[in-house]
């Protein structure tokens, strides 16, 4: 009887594994569709979605902007499409102020950070063309890639 029980549990224990992967699967996969709709999609290519809304100054060219930013390469398959991370101020603690407008930065920064608030986050999809091109950076950017980044814009000077 004993015997009975434990191939019961056993049985029972992997059809609910089963049906929780198959499962997990298809939600994923189903969100992540959800979620590349939500993005707001520029006529150059950017893509922005908009994490918390700032209620402080509209950044403009000619601002001096400090920022906290994460940046991942695009993978279409990962959680918010966030594959290798190959960059960020907030591991550092410690955040990165540029020139908005004056081509200190690649231009798709330079492009979505003009659209921000002061409080904004938002994270960004930057094709090839608005990131680093045909160019590979460091052996950790490939040439062509797309980028993810999440910014959080902190002040404008």
């Amino acid at each position: 009887m004993y015997k009975y029980i434990v191939a019961a549990v056993i049985a029972a224990a992997l059809l609910f594994g089963i049906y929780f992967t198959l499962n997990h699967k298809q939600q994923r996969g189903t969100s992540m569709e959800e979620k590349k709709n939500e993005f707001v999609t520029r006529d150059s290519g950017l893509q922005y979605l908009i994490l918390n809304e700032g209620s402080g100054a509209q950044a403009k060219a000619g601002d001096m902007a400090t920022v906290h930013y994460t940046g991942w390469l695009y993978d279409p398959n990962a959680l918010e499409f966030k594959g290798k991370k190959f960059d960020s101020s907030v591991d550092r603690g410690k955040p990165f102020q540029f020139g908005l407008g004056a081509g200190m930065v690649i231009r798709g920064w330079d492009e979505g950070v003009a659209l921000m608030k002061v409080g904004d986050k938002r994270t960004f999809i930057l094709p090839a063309k608005l990131a680093y091109g045909s160019n590979a950076v460091g052996g950790i950017i490939p040439a062509n890639a797309t980028l993810v980044f999440d910014v959080e814009l902190l002040k404008l000077n």
